[in-house]
């Protein structure tokens, strides 16, 4: 039922913290987003929200591309819901940038994104991932290879700077649910006709491998995906929280390029949590984190607890024992 979409919605803005203010959600025309925008209309009074709507025009299918422009135009005009539009060629910035569609596509729309909520004074963006998309990510990590955090899968609020975040206040809603709420209101949608292309490694886990685990082991493998990525994302928080403790503790002094610990902070300590530790140390100093893998993380644990005397890491990023004393530096 509608009207469950609507609760399930509201206890999610209220975890994803999107209370009061102006917000843009990025509309594609699918399903998901109409749904959402659908949803935080009648919620709006109650959460005291103002609505504004962006839509990213890829130019990747020709005129079906530009009739989910103009049906976002016209679906916006009928709620009273400001849009704002921009067309992009994604495959001239795939073929510069050396990337996917893919990920030329998402870079271009988070891009878009952030810079529509600026220009209109917005303090938070909402995207309209589901509990479906969820499973999806956490099963893609898995494949990929990952850890703790991936396992999370994605978060409901993410900060990208001190007044605007991005929020995912649909995680708790599965696909069914949206798609009884959009016939209850009798409201139609856009589909893009890629979704059902499996070269794309998202469309194949959604149509090929998913369908496949529900069928031959478990025809709740979405909830069992949901489920550990729960529990893995407690467990995350846990460890973030001991290891800032942690890190407080060992700190010695730092500045822009450079820092010292105290390695005896580190003795007796998990090693997973100094892992942590240490993540939590390149986050606060600004440091690229990018080319850091496990690997990486648990070489300088090893290090910290006196496996190694010292190393260079990505940045470069110089690290040594002196005495009782790690120092870091970069260069």
């Amino acid at each position: 039922m509608a009207e469950t979409f609507v609760k399930q919605l509201l206890n999610g803005c209220h975890r994803a913290g999107l209370v009061e203010g102006r917000v843009l959600v990025g509309l594609s025309g699918g399903p998901d987003s109409v749904a959402l925008v659908r949803g935080l209309l009648q919620l709006r009074d109650t959460l005291n929200l103002e609505l504004m709507a962006a839509h990213l025009n890829h130019e990747l299918r020709g005129g079906e591309s530009r009739e989910d422009e103009e049906w976002c135009r016209q679906f916006c005009e009928q709620f009273h819901v400001p849009l704002k539009v921009e067309r992009r060629d994604i495959s001239t910035f795939a073929r510069d940038k050396q990337i996917g569609i893919e990920e030329a596509a998402r870079r271009a729309r988070h891009d878009f994104l952030i810079e529509a909520a600026r220009e209109s004074g917005c303090h938070a963006i909402a995207l309209a991932h589901h509990a479906d998309d969820q499973a999806e990510t956490i099963l893609h990590h898995v494949l990929r290879g990952t850890g703790l955090r991936g396992l999370a899968g994605m978060k409901w609020e993410r900060a990208l700077d001190e007044q605007l975040k991005l929020v995912r206040p649909m995680l708790g809603i599965r696909r069914s649910e949206i798609e009884v709420a959009l016939r209850e209101w009798k409201q139609d949608s856009r589909m893009d006709s890629t979704n059902s292309e499996t070269h794309y490694t998202r469309n194949r886990l959604r149509h090929e491998l998913i369908p496949m685990l529900e069928r031959d082991f478990n025809p709740q493998v979405t909830e069992a995906i949901l489920s550990l990525g729960r529990q893995a994302e407690e467990s995350d928080r846990l460890i973030r929280s001991l290891a800032k403790e942690l890190l407080r503790a060992a700190l010695i002094e730092t500045a822009t390029r450079s820092c010292r610990i105290n390695k005896l902070a580190f003795v007796d300590k998990p090693r997973h949590l100094v892992r942590e530790a240490f993540v939590q140390l390149w986050r606060q100093q600004d440091w690229p984190r990018q080319q850091m893998n496990f690997n990486q993380w648990d070489r300088l644990a090893g290090i910290a607890l006196g496996e190694a005397e010292g190393g260079t890491f990505p940045g470069p990023i110089d690290v040594k024992r002196v005495r009782r004393e790690l120092h870091l530096t970069r260069r």
